[in-house]
This record gives structure tokens, C-alpha cells and sequence, in this order.
């Protein structure tokens, strides 16, 4: 009896210390993620929209894309909004800080509805960080979806949405008419926004409402006619980005560079994308570390299920089925617009909707009872202790964190917002000397943490690239190009 009082003990301060490894790791990587924020600077599509909102202004802005380019009005509104009242450049760093803790706010709004009271407080905030952290480090290239204005409004910003909509539907209470009716109204505002942000993600939210629809009605929930107001207003909030003019513009004006609508080719691409990336991701250290500890948890354990998987223990199985078209649908419409492989950050968000969809399948299957005061109880809190332990390793060891390491010590960021300071300074010095023809050097070794390659989202040596117009009129000149002296070949394309 003493010696399993002693272990239990000796077990219980390991446990202890492995939470505050973990503790430690997590608030390393969240120092990476928040510092690596003031070394970023715009680039690529960020000027096309905060140049042209000077001549076009914001409503005729926003028009102008939706009839000739896209039909994301909802991100262009944000794009053209944030540039009319704020210096792209001198804030830049602070508009990707609100993105990225908008969009770990949505993850703890949702956790703390989706598991209800049950989950308190603390856990909900430790759970939302070890995901926000774990998504950081998992995905292919931070750059393109933290550090990188266009990409997170045209990604995060549609997830963020989609999990505040489901957090605000699961809150919805039937005790006041009035309090019900106003809080539809307003799910019905979000739906429609964010199915704005970006056409196949949008019908992805319409896929997963339409979905949970189906068991409100079929658990008979008293918020099933919410619900289902809410999916008609994503419809037609879908119906409106699909059908915008703009997109066959695009289609017709990205013909020769894109192969689009290829089934053939999408299919195959989707099949090479399915194995690569669900074997890196179902097999990633870090994940399967976190959801063991979360499993051997009697706290996430205690949390009840929803009562239609109560009743109806078959209808589990609409959770990985969902799930499993969720991710083959976003990988197949992505690599349908491209006609090739999807961009970084599309990989980024799918992973997004990997980990998601893996927490709740989690949740939902991974439940078996555990009997207190007993040696299952000592080889719990081992369990827990050495996979919170093999976490924090990992979360530091693989992934994004190495990389955002080496960027750090090694000055390569440091280096680059250098440069890219003397670049402005260069440009205003011009400019103030009545020189509207620009030539600047080249920016060298940016930091592979924001950019997979050296030549993506720069300007050029031509000042008719597209990135170099969209430059040009931000700083509002007549051209702007590297000098001569600095010229490397570039393949820029405009950002999906």
C-alpha cells in the first residue's frame, strides 16, 4: 500500500513537471508567433487593394472586384475598409496581431460552446492555445497565413467566421422571443459574411450546417428552426459569391497560366494531396501526443455527449463522414481552381479543418470508462504525464518552431525588416525629390518563415508585373522596379 502511495506520488510530480514543460513550451511558441508579427511587412496583393482603394475608394472598390475580378466581397471589404483609414505599412504588424488573436478567440468561443459548462474556463483557454500553437507549428509555411495581410483575410478570416457562427448557434436559448429572434438575425448577418470571405469555404459552411441541421430536427432540438434559418441565409450568401460577374473575368483573364476545371487532373492531384498530407498530418508527433493526454483526461472525459449520439449511437458515425468530405471536397476545389497542387495557404486552412474535425471525432469516439483510485488511475496519470511531456518536445522540435528559431537568432528577419526600411526610406527620399520612377535594390535571404521562395510576392526587375503596378500606385509613382544590378527571375502570379 505504501509503495503505490509512493508511486502515486513520485507519478503525480512528474505529471507536474511535464505540465509545466508544456506550460513553457506553449509560451515559447506563442513568443515566436507575436514576435516574428513585428518583422513582417506587405507584399504582393496587399498593395494592389490599398493602391487602388486611393482612385476607387471603398464601396466602388469592392464593386469593382466583385463584378470584374471575385466574388469575395467580404474580404475586399475589409481589405479596401482597413486600407482607406490606416497606412498599410505603418501598421501592418499590428492588423496581423488582431487577426491572429481574433482568430484564437474563435477557437476558445467555440471549444467553450461546443463542450458547454462542462469545460471550465482554464481548460477552455489552455485548450484553444495548444491548438492555435499546434496549428502554428504543424502547417506548412506560417508566412502565407499569419504573416501575410491578404492570406489572412482570405482564410483565417473564413474560418474564424465559421467558428464564431457555430459557437453563437450552439449558445442560442429559447427563454425569450425577442433575445431568440435578434440572435438569429445576427447569425444570419455572420452567415452571410462569411460565406463572403471565400466561395468554396463558404459551401463548405453551408455542407457542415446543412449537416447539423439534420440532427437538430432528427434529436428534435427546440433550436432546430434557428438553425435552419441560418443554413437558408450561408445559402444565399454562397449563391451570391458564386454567381458574382467576376468570376468568370478571372477565369477568362487566368486561362492561359491556370488549367482550371480539370476533373481528371483534380481528382489525381487530390489522391497525391490525401496521402502526402494525411499521413504527415495523422502521423505528426505533436497531435497524437495532445490527444492522448486529452483522452486520458477525466476532465474532457466527464464532458457528456450531445444527446442525439445518446439516443442514436449510429449517427456517430455522421461526425468522420462529414468530416472525411469536408477535407476531400477543400482539397479537390482547391486543386480544381489551380489545375496544380494547392498554394501553401490553402494547405494552411485545410489543415485548420483537419484539427478541428480530428478534436471532435476525439471527442465523440475516443471514450471508455476509467476507474478512480486504482492502478488504471496510476497508469492514467503516466499516460498523461509522458504524453503532455512528448507534446512540448515535439511543439518545440518539429514543425514551423525550428525554422522561426533559426530566423530569430540567426537574424534573417532582423535582416530583412533592415532592408525593408531602407527600401521605404529609399522610396520617400525619391519621391521627395520629384523622382516617380523608381529603381531599388533587391531584398535578399528573406526569412524562409514568411516565404517559401525568394522570388514570390516581391517586385521586379519589369515595372509592368502586376506586383510592381500594385506597388507603384500604394506609394503612388509612376513605376517602381529592382535595379538592373539586382535582377532575378520571377514567376509571380496573383494570389488565389
Amino acid at each position: 500500500m505504501l509503495n503505490k502511495q509512493f508511486l502515486a506520488n513520485r507519478i503525480k510530480t512528474i505529471e507536474n513537471a511535464s505540465a509545466t514543460i508544456a506550460f513553457l513550451a506553449l509560451g515559447t511558441v506563442l513568443t515566436c508567433v507575436f514576435t516574428l508579427f513585428f518583422f513582417a511587412h506587405p507584399n504582393a496583393d496587399d498593395f494592389c487593394t490599398a493602391g487602388k482603394v486611393y482612385s476607387f475608394g471603398v464601396i466602388d472598390g469592392v464593386m469593382d472586384e466583385y463584378f470584374n475580378w471575385t466574388g469575395r466581397w467580404t474580404q475586399y471589404t475589409v481589405l479596401y475598409g482597413v486600407s482607406s483609414v490606416l497606412d498599410l505599412v505603418k501598421y501592418y504588424s499590428w492588423l496581423l496581431i488582431l487577426c491572429a488573436l481574433i482568430y484564437a478567440f474563435s477557437l476558445f468561443t467555440f471549444f467553450r460552446s461546443f463542450f458547454g459548462k462542462q469545460l471550465d474556463l482554464k481548460s477552455a483557454i489552455m485548450m484553444a492555445v495548444s491548438v492555435f500553437c499546434l496549428y502554428w507549428a504543424g502547417i506548412v509555411t506560417p508566412g502565407q497565413t499569419f504573416y501575410w495581410w491578404s492570406g489572412a483575410t482570405n482564410y483565417s478570416l473564413s474560418l474564424t467566421g465559421m467558428l464564431f457562427l457555430f459557437a453563437g448557434l450552439l449558445r442560442v436559448r429559447n427563454e425569450n422571443i425577442l433575445v431568440t429572434l435578434i440572435q438569429t438575425v445576427l447569425l444570419c448577418v455572420l452567415a452571410l459574411v462569411t460565406t463572403g470571405v471565400n466561395d468554396l469555404l463558404g459551401l463548405i459552411l453551408c455542407i457542415v450546417l446543412g449537416v447539423s441541421v439534420v440532427i437538430m430536427f432528427k434529436s428534435r432540438h427546440p433550436n432546430r428552426i434557428v438553425w435552419f434559418i441560418v443554413l437558408l441565409a450561408a445559402l444565399a450568401g454562397f449563391l451570391v459569391v458564386y454567381t458574382a460577374p467576376g468570376n468568370e473575368f478571372r477565369k477568362l483573364d487566368t486561362a492561359q497560366i491556370v488549367k482550371y476545371g480539370d476533373f481528371k487532373l483534380s481528382l489525381a492531384l487530390t489522391l497525391k494531396q490525401i496521402v502526402y498530407y494525411g499521413a504527415r498530418w495523422v502521423l505528426d508527433v505533436k497531435l497524437l501526443s495532445v490527444s492522448i493526454f486529452f483522452i486520458m483526461s477525466p476532465g474532457f472525459r466527464a464532458i457528456g455527449l450531445p444527446r442525439v449520439f445518446q439516443q442514436y449511437s449510429r449517427w456517430k458515425l455522421i461526425v468522420p463522414i462529414t468530416w472525411i468530405v469536408v477535407l476531400v471536397l477543400a482539397i479537390f476545389g482547391f486543386s480544381w481552381g489551380l489545375g496544380k497542387t494547392m498554394a501553401s495557404r490553402q494547405v494552411n486552412i485545410v489543415y485548420m479543418l483537419f484539427l478541428i474535425g480530428w478534436i471532435v471525432n476525439v471527442f465523440v469516439f475516443m471514450r471508455w470508462p476509467l476507474n478512480v483510485n486504482s492502478d488504471d488511475e496510476i497508469i492514467a496519470r503516466s499516460v498523461r504525464a509522458f504524453a503532455l511531456g512528448l507534446f512540448a518536445l515535439s511543439l518545440i522540435g518539429t514543425g514551423s518552431t525550428p525554422q522561426a528559431f533559426f530566423d530569430l537568432m540567426g537574424g534573417q528577419v532582423a535582416q530583412y525588416d533592415q532592408n525593408m526600411q531602407r527600401r521605404y526610406k529609399q522610396i520617400h527620399s525619391e519621391i521627395e525629390q520629384g523622382n516617380l520612377d523608381v529603381r531599388v535594390p533587391a531584398v535578399k535571404d528573406r526569412p524562409k518563415i514568411f516565404f517559401e521562395k525568394f522570388s514570390w510576392a516581391d517586385i521586379d526587375k519589369n515595372p509592368k508585373s502586376w506586383t510592381n503596378l500594385c506597388a507603384a500606385k500604394y506609394f503612388r509613382l509612376e513605376s517602381i522596379a529592382i535595379e538592373r544590378s539586382h535582377m532575378k527571375k520571377s514567376n509571380n502570379l496573383p494570389g488565389d
